[in-house]
């Protein structure tokens, strides 16, 4: 198996550096929505108009909207008022996050329950990242994307194993495939993407838990970093190890490790609620 692992690594690395390996793509509604919102007179009624192409998002879009994620009291009935409530940015970020929760439904079952624990996880981590960025004066909703796309290079691994059963039937060599493999694949994702250079550091960055990012400001990189360890935490992924003493940015972040989680008791209730609006 051993051999096996490392001719697929080879592979996939190889068709990355030739520009040969088939990434993801984002669907148009996801970039006209992007597009349309860089326009600083963009209407509430445009927006709709784009988001109305797609009748499964739009009814995403309200029912997040609704959640105890949003908030907001009175109840949205429409895509006009979802946006409302959400504002630009918000919108245009949970419209990649729900397009995001589409990529990762397997069209095997060899690799349908991996792709979903990668999910979830990155769930978990974006959710924890939404609730840390008020602590950074960071954007909420760009940090729980930041959670989201951390792991995204994820998807080409699981994507390219379903060719070879011998890895769809052991879990542990496709795991360290995609430990392997995910950051330079994730990378290449999200500047193919177009995605702001916050991101792009974030897939590349994000288990580099001694990373000095040149500043004593946190970043969307140090949410990640922190959101990360946290998810693993009493598990058997190799960051669990990490003594946080050890990691930058929960100082950073204006936290000390041996009292993060006790402060961040008062978030959980926070983190349930983007946790299960993401997994809805």
């Amino acid at each position: 198996m051993r051999d096996l692992e490392n001719q697929v690594y080879e592979q996939l690395m190889q068709e990355l550096a030739d520009g040969e390996l088939v990434l993801p793509t984002l669907p148009e509604v996801a970039l006209r929505v992007r597009d349309a919102i860089e326009d600083d007179d963009v209407t509430t009624g445009q927006l709709a108009k784009i988001l109305s192409t797609d009748a499964a998002l739009c009814a995403r879009i309200i029912q997040i909207a609704n959640s105890a994620m949003i908030g907001g009291g009175k109840r949205v009935e429409t895509v006009e008022q979802a946006i409302m409530r959400m504002g630009n940015r918000a919108l245009r970020n949970m419209v990649t996050s729900v397009i995001m929760q589409q990529m990762f439904q397997a069209t095997t079952d060899a690799t349908d329950q991996m792709l979903r624990e990668v999910w979830s996880h990155s769930s978990m981590v974006a959710a924890i990242c939404s609730s840390l960025a008020s602590f950074a004066n960071l954007k909420p909703d760009q940090a729980m994307l930041a959670g989201l796309v951390h792991d995204i290079g994820a998807l080409p691994v699981l994507k390219k194993a379903e060719d070879y059963p011998e890895l769809t039937r052991n879990v542990a060599v496709l795991n360290r495939l995609v430990s392997r493999l995910h950051v330079p694949i994730g990378t290449a994702i999200l500047k193919a993407w177009n995605f702001p250079p916050e991101l792009v550091t974030v897939a590349a960055e994000h288990e580099t838990v001694d990373r000095n990012n040149g500043s004593n400001m946190a970043d969307y990189t140090d949410l990640v970093i922190v959101a990360n360890l946290q998810s693993h935490q009493g598990t058997e992924h190799p960051l669990a190890c990490t003594d946080w003493t050890q990691v930058p940015a929960f100082t950073r972040l204006g936290f000390a490790p041996e009292t993060y989680e006790i402060e961040m008791e008062n978030e959980s209730e926070k983190i349930a609620a983007v946790k299960s609006a993401l997994c809805t």
